[in-house]
């Protein structure tokens, strides 16, 4: 037993020892197995720390490289104070880009994305701050043959990426396109390296301890290439929608210089790369077909149904126009046409197929997709997915050459005036109290006064009938907002339009009471719009219609900073106050006319608020569908009146006013006398009309003259007209020359005094009569005359005083033209003289009507006497215009009758500048002039006011003899909308509004009416600017307009809907907006996309820029003008577009705007016609941008150090590395950072 104990004992103890020898070996295993991988992971971790360490630098270099392109901004400029923010107005205009370095020298392949790179001895020109980098280069120079690189070096096919350098053509060259691959053209040098120690980055001359990494870098011009978010339009989109432009959506992509992407290529079966790109970014508005990105076979090709179903292309055009979020986000919620944004219904709208529209959110998700679809690598270059700009003017006034006006010191600090510039510097312009703003934010002092730039959009609130809102609230049926619709006008918008809104953006209260004729000194009432301004104080209106009907409207425009002492922003008048300068406005005749200064009024001439509401009106007319003038009314301090200011649509206006007389058929010794009217609507085209009549108001009388005799109210037969009114026919367009009143074209059944009758004689030239107006019979006394020492004629007065046996009053007189509002309401849309004030109407003035016999009878009527002098007559430049133009002319010069000319007269040598001459009236008359009544500022010379459509303050042209041109308020000679003749057209009285022969293109100097919506902001230059023939000027360099560009965009906020589906309000407009490119980009071919296409004639769809070519109006051309004229002086402001940088002396002997168009040479229609050579303005001026800089900042930085003891700084060890595509957005007039991100590169 006790053996067999003790020999369990011992078992157990070697147990025991076994166990404790296995857990000796166990620990010896945890502890090798440690060792062992502490040994194996310190690698790992200190490559995780390097890498870390990298990418802290790069992050360091990239904010280093920003401070220094800020920094550049400061020393490039001279910093003007403003409240709370200091600006940065470049020195000189080459400064508004920054400086380049490092980039090919001058005569090697031009880089036009690359702005400069790291190099060493950076001799960058100021205002640049120099790279700080080393002479060690980060990579080897391109080389014929295959490139070697060491360790740490970055080839320089690494370097290109991003595509954004030209390829190597020796080796992508003609058939080797296809080739894939980066290698940048051989005169590409990779950037050097920038070392960084611990006292930042410097320069080194020699290896050192204390450097901890490198960084090099290339800084590219993003901002001048094609944003892939937002460019590119599908197969089925039409010319028309294109070709409007608007947004670079509508670039061609077709045709971007030698890479252009095929829409459909010359593969069999074809391929179609843009509606693959628009399909997979716009999935969900334009419905593809298919799944991407199946090419193969063809009934599976996706987006293949875009070939067959325009309804995805129109889809995909009404959201482009109406986009509300500036191209900054993907659309998740497509809805019916047009299309409103958010989605007006209470349940959201489900995406197709799982997809909403997508972004690319990187240049690699591009370049990815280029690899997916296969389209030219080459075409990278022009494309990017990153595009910035600040959505608020820049705006600044330049003081043209030979300005009286130093508009530039004006708005400048160094002026003790700039506080109150009507055009100031609208940066200078900011809050300096709080208040909300219109889209219901919240202003901070200090932050521009006009933050967003003012959405011409909302231009369709205004109806003829009232607020948009009110008319779809009452009827949504209403015509006035099925034409807003059939238009293109979301809902969202109409339903915008509210009374209040209206008030606060347009300062417009609408006068909804039934309409009611002015009288005397009672102005109209009713169905109009009524100025007030947004705030009552500062010559602000207290009208309303129902709770101050007794109040008056404002009585002028109020400038900025009136507006900032208002806490409020300004309304669309105030902002073309303050856009358009002011020494272009408020043109009159110079003190009245000859031969009786009150004869032709000029009392509102003067008056530039009229003057701005008159331009504003016509704004609204040509946005809007219809064919109703906008009215406007307000009222200056000094007027004893309203005063209305009208818009222009393609209706009938009155040209000329014509007196004819013979004997009275059922009385021998009366004369019988009617007013004959000439009418004429001077548009291109005409629409479809509501019903127009013709009405007369004031004094007439007859009486003898001839031996020097006046008016004698007590002998004189007198007639007062009070509204008789003739309508015309439905069908009688009055155009494209201007006609006579016949029984052809109006309606009439009178037969007596004060009606409008047909003439008992037919004119010479037809059998048609003549309708006029008669007139009292005047009898003649039994002694009519005495001996007479002149020839014995039967006089006119109009607007005759009345005869002393009734109250010795005034009765001004002016014939008027009125347009059926509906239900029989006609209100007047022209005056032959004057506005709505009766003071500005036709005064006294004596006109001869015809001679009598020698002993003072009447004359039978005779065809022949409408070819013959007297009747004399009154003639009107332009019938739209109410600043001069008006004349009385006394000769028949001609062998037609005046009332069926124009007043000029094609091809006619005894009129060769149109009908004028010198003045007859003056102490004494001078015998044989032909002309009374010029206005002074003519006097002096021969006066011919059909000349005023050239107005180029040249002695003559190719189509005429003698020119009267004149200056406006700031001594600037401003041409006209003709002042361009076509060089095949030399007949006198060619290339002018007048002309219209039976050709083609003879009408294209006639003015246009768009009734639309506009798609750019260039577009305004349809827009009539009362002034005879002038329209807003996008098209020289003497432009007072220009800066129009600038304060104006095309879209408005989001709609934002209430979840019952009901309209909200309208959001805020971005404050930041993308899809611009900058006009100062050194890419032609981005400009020959943006500019193929264009449409030259808004009434022909098919009259497009050439996509290619070499003439000078095709699309290339152009393009390479453009770069050429902004490589030699950098735009400032898109409103250079027009002016250029540096506006020519004036007068100079033709106009010379930027060289996007040359001076119209060798017959070239399109560069001569306004409306055409817009063309340039309309395609680039809603795309384009000079504000901010969009560059992207290619950084590599390496985490190393050298080791101890290195002498070859091309030793460094090389830890980690990290590479970012850095997309910047910098403001360069306030140095703000407004956007950035970054992309780290997966190499």
């Amino acid at each position: 037993m006790d053996w067999l104990r003790k020999r369990s004992l011992r078992r157990e103890q070697a147990a025991a020892l076994i166990i404790v020898l296995a857990f000796v070996v166990l620990l010896t295993g945890l502890v090798v197995a440690y060792f062992s991988r502490a040994t194996s992971d310190q690698p790992v971790a200190q490559a995780s720390f390097n890498q870390s360490k990298a990418d802290q630098l790069a992050a360091s270099a990239a904010d280093n490289i920003i401070g220094d392109l800020r920094q550049e901004i400061v020393n490039g400029s001279s910093p003007t104070p403003a409240p709370d923010v200091k600006l940065y107005v470049p020195t000189v205009n080459a400064n508004i880009l920054p400086q380049k370095s490092g980039t090919p020298p001058a005569g090697s392949t031009p880089f036009p994305n690359l702005i400069r790179r790291s190099i060493r001895s950076d001799a960058i020109p100021p205002p640049g701050v120099g790279s700080r980098a080393s002479a060690v280069a980060s990579g080897p120079p391109p080389s014929p043959s295959p490139v070697v690189t060491r360790k740490g070096e970055i080839s320089p096919a690494r370097w290109n990426k991003h595509y954004l350098i030209p390829r190597d053509q020796g080796i992508y060259g003609g058939s080797n396109g296809v080739k894939i691959g980066t290698d940048p053209d051989p005169a590409f040098v990779p950037p050097d390296w920038v070392f960084l120690t611990s006292n930042g980055p410097g320069v080194i001359t020699q290896p050192s301890t204390s450097v901890i990494g490198r960084y090099a870098y290339a800084i590219y011009d993003e901002g001048g290439l094609l944003d892939m978010n937002v460019a590119g339009y599908p197969t089925g989109t039409t010319a028309i929608q294109s070709g409007r432009k608007g947004s670079v959506a509508f670039a061609d992509l077709t045709v971007m210089g030698n890479y252009g992407l095929p829409n459909p290529s010359s593969d069999t079966p074809p391929v179609y790369q843009i509606d693959r790109i628009v399909g997979w970014r716009n999935y969900a508005t334009t419905k593809p077909a298919n799944s991407f990105p199946d090419n193969s076979p063809p009934p599976k090709v996706f987006a293949n149904n875009f070939q067959t179903d325009p309804t995805r292309a129109t889809d995909y055009f009404n959201t482009v126009i109406n986009n509300p979020t500036g191209f900054l986000k993907a659309r998740g919620d497509p809805s019916p046409v047009p299309t409103p944004w958010p989605n007006p219904s209470a349940a959201p709208y489900p995406a197709v197929n799982g997809q909403t529209d997508q972004m690319f959110l990187s240049r690699q998700q591009l370049i990815a997709f280029r690899n997916t679809t296969r389209f030219s690598q080459d075409a990278l270059q022009y494309l990017s997915t990153f595009s910035r700009e600040s959505n608020s003017p820049s705006l600044s006034p330049v003081t043209p050459p030979g300005s009286s006006i130093p508009y530039a010191f004006l708005a400048s600090t160094a002026s003790p005036n700039e506080p109150t510039a009507v055009n100031p510097n609208f940066l200078r312009r900011r809050v300096t109290g709080a208040f909300t703003r219109f889209d219901g934010t919240s202003t901070v002092v200090g932050e521009p006064l006009i933050n967003t730039r003012f959405p011409l959009s909302r231009l369709a609130w205004i109806t003829y009938k009232g607020p948009s809102a009110v008319v779809y609230t009452a009827n949504n049926s209403d015509p006035a907002i099925t034409q807003l619709t059939t238009a293109g006008v979301p809902i969202s918008t109409i339903q915008a339009g509210t009374a209040a809104n209206i008030k606060t953006c347009f300062g417009l209260v609408w006068d909804s009471r039934a309409y009611v004729p002015a009288s005397g000194t009672t102005p109209s009432q009713g169905q109009q719009w009524v100025y007030d301004s947004p705030r009552s104080t500062n010559g602000g209106g207290t009208f309303d219609p129902v709770s101050a009907p007794t109040g008056i409207p404002a009585s002028d425009i109020k400038r900025l900073d009136v507006v900032v002492s208002e806490n409020r922003e300004p309304d669309f008048f105030e902002v073309l106050r303050a856009t358009i300068l002011d020494g272009s406005l408020g043109q009159n005749t110079g003190g009245g006319v000859t031969g009786g200064a009150t004869v032709f009024p000029d009392i509102h001439m003067s008056n530039k608020a009229h003057h701005i509401l008159s331009i504003g009106a016509s704004i609204m007319d040509q946005a809007d569908p219809d064919s109703i003038p906008i009215r406007v009314q307000f009222k200056p301090t000094t007027a004893a009146t309203w005063w209305t200011a009208y818009g222009v649509e393609s209706l009938p206006y009155i040209t000329q006013i014509y007196p004819a007389s013979g004997t009275d058929p059922a009385d021998s010794t009366s004369w019988v006398t009617y007013l004959l009217f000439q009418l004429w609507n001077p548009h291109q085209n005409t629409p479809a009309r509501p019903a127009v009549r013709l009405r007369v108001d004031g004094g007439l009388g007859l009486f003898a003259g001839g031996n020097g005799q006046v008016w004698n109210s007590t002998t004189g037969t007198f007639f007062s007209a009070s509204g008789q009114s003739v309508t015309l026919n439905s069908t009688a367009t009055f155009a494209p020359s201007p006609a006579p009143l016949y029984t052809t074209n109006c309606t009439t059944t009178g037969t007596t005094a004060g009606t409008f009758v047909a003439l008992p004689i037919p004119p010479a030239s037809s059998t048609t009569p003549y309708v006029g107006f008669r007139l009292p019979d005047a009898r003649t006394s039994p002694t009519p005359f005495p001996t007479p020492t002149a020839s014995p004629r039967l006089m006119l007065q109009v607007g005759a005083s009345s005869p002393s046996a009734l109250p010795a009053t005034s009765h001004p007189f002016t014939a008027t033209l009125e347009v059926d509002t509906g239900g029989g309401v006609f209100v007047p849309y022209n005056h032959f003289e004057g506005i709505s004030d009766t003071m500005s109407w036709i005064n006294d003035a004596p006109i001869g009507v015809r001679d009598a016999n020698s002993t003072g009878t009447p004359r039978a009527f005779t065809a022949t006497q409408l070819t013959q002098s007297p009747p004399a007559s009154f003639m009107k430049a332009d019938p739209r215009a109410t600043r001069f133009g008006i004349f009385q002319i006394d000769a028949n010069i001609t062998s037609t009758a005046r009332m069926t000319n124009p007043l000029w007269p094609s091809a006619s040598s005894t009129v060769p500048n149109g009908y004028g001459g010198a003045a007859a009236d003056g102490s004494p008359p001078v015998a044989g002039n032909p002309l009374e009544h010029v206005p002074l500022r003519f006097a002096s010379a021969a006066y011919f006011p059909a000349t005023f459509c050239i107005n180029d303050g040249n002695a003559n042209s190719i189509r005429n003899t003698v020119t009267t041109s004149y200056a406006d308020n700031d001594a600037i000679i401003r041409p006209a909308d003709a002042t361009y003749p076509d060089p095949s057209l030399t007949t006198t009285g060619s290339s002018t509004p007048y002309y219209a022969t039976a050709t083609a293109t003879s009408t294209d100097y006639h003015p246009v009416i768009l009734n639309r919506p506009f798609r750019n902001v260039a577009e305004l230059g349809y827009a009539f600017r009362d002034l005879p023939w002038k329209s807003l000027d996008f098209f020289t360099d003497h432009s007072a307009d220009a800066g129009l560009l600038d304060v104006f965009t095309i879209n408005d906020g989001i709609g934002l809907w209430a979840a019952n589906g009901t309209f909200s309000a309208m959001g805020p407009v971005p404050t930041m907006i993308a899809g611009q490119v900058n006009l100062n980009t050194g890419q032609a071919a981005v400009l020959q996309s943006i500019l193929a296409g264009a449409i030259w004639n808004e009434l022909d769809q098919t009259d497009t820029v050439s996509k290619t070519g070499i003439t000078a109006t095709a699309a290339p051309v152009i393009a390479a003008n453009i770069v050429a004229a902004t490589s030699a002086v950098p735009l400032r402001n898109r409103s250079e577009l027009m002016t250029g940088p540096s506006p020519t002396p004036n007068p100079i002997t033709t106009p010379v705007p930027l060289a996007a168009l040359p001076t119209p040479s060798g017959g070239i229609h399109d560069q001569s016609v306004k409306t055409r050579r817009e063309v340039v303005g309309r395609a680039i001026s809603s795309v384009t941008q000079t504000r901010t800089w969009n560059l992207l900042i290619d950084v590599i930085a390496q985490s190393g150090k050298y080791a101890p003891g290195e002498a070859d700084l091309t030793n460094f060890i090389v830890e980690g590395e990290q590479r970012y595509w850095v997309h910047v957005a910098i403001d360069r007039f306030t140095g703000e950072v407004i956007d950035r991100q970054v992309e780290v590169v997966k190499d």
